[in-house]
């Protein structure tokens, strides 16, 4: 029943998510966040939970490129865990090694992550 009315919103599908979680099936979790509707009208505090979950499942499923994307998502909305800049580090340090920089010298200002600072002055020198 629940499948039948995609495209969700992100908000609904943050909830069907959630349940697929506590329901120990998180391939499904993730794969309800993947048909959605766009951002516009999503209250800006229900977007960071669908982003921060969406990037936490895709994560642990290895879907480390939507993850980091999902984490970058993140930054404009000023919301970003240190798990999401690592992620972003992490993803696009070969790729896309401006966006890795930027979640790296963010990281350390925020958090001041030692990991992170080295990271900038691996890319410095």
């Amino acid at each position: 029943m629940i499948k039948k009315h995609k495209p969700y919103s992100k908000v609904d599908a943050t909830l069907i998510a959630r349940y697929y979680y506590i329901k120990q099936d998180i391939q499904t979790a993730y794969e309800s966040m993947l048909d959605v509707k766009s951002d516009e009208g999503v209250p800006i505090n229900k977007l960071k939970k669908y982003y921060q979950l969406k990037s936490d499942f895709g994560w642990y499923l290895q879907k480390n490129d939507a993850a980091a994307e999902a984490s970058y998502k993140l930054f404009d909305m000023n919301e970003t865990r240190l798990s999401d800049y690592e992620r972003v580090s992490y993803v696009y340090q070969k790729r896309i090694p401006a966006r890795a920089l930027e979640a790296s010298q963010r990281a350390y200002k925020e958090f001041r992550a030692l990991l992170h600072f080295l990271y900038l002055c691996k890319c410095c020198s």
